[in-house]
Parts: structure tokens; C-alpha cells; sequence
């Protein structure tokens, strides 16, 4: 038995053949070396909150950093959800 504390750890052991891995489908899907076995598990979906305190939420550099992250991770949903194997470029 293989064990890690680290998802990356986890899809070099899987790539190198030490046998299944259950892998978040942005990290897994990119590697070709790796192939699903089944669909994205239900039980492991999770969500994501980009929090900061109500008193910086406006400040420009703190708007510019959600904004930003919101829309890159917008633009890679199906790669995040499992609808997409490959990331989009830019």
C-alpha cells in the first residue's frame, strides 16, 4: 500500500504504475499517462469560496485578485468538473 499527504504525490504513483488513485479530475485528466476508470465521484465534489473581509472588498488590488481568480477558474470549469480532459491555453 502506497501513502501520501499529497495529491501530487499521489498522481507520480499513479503515473508510475503503482496502481489507482482517486485524483481531483483537473490534476488527473491532463496527464496522459493516466486514464479515468470511472466518473467523478459525487462524494468527493467540494466547493470553493474566494473570501476577504467586507472592509477590503472594494479596495482595487483586492477586487483585481477575486476578479481575476473568479474568471480563471471560470474559464477551466469543465477541466475543474470533469467535463474537460485538456486546460484551455490563455
Amino acid at each position: 500500500m502506497f501513502r501520501a499527504d499529497s495529491l501530487l504525490a499521489l498522481r507520480s504513483a499513479a503515473m508510475a504504475g503503482f496502481g489507482v488513485a482517486a485524483l481531483p479530475c483537473y490534476l488527473a485528466d491532463p496527464a496522459s499517462e493516466l486514464r479515468r476508470i470511472t466518473t467523478p465521484l459525487p462524494d468527493m465534489e467540494g466547493s470553493l469560496w474566494l473570501l476577504t473581509r467586507p472592509d477590503l472588498r472594494k479596495v482595487a488590488r483586492i477586487r483585481t485578485v477575486l476578479d481575476f481568480t473568479a474568471e480563471a477558474l471560470s474559464r477551466q470549469g469543465g477541466l475543474i468538473e470533469g467535463k474537460r480532459s485538456r486546460p484551455r491555453r490563455g
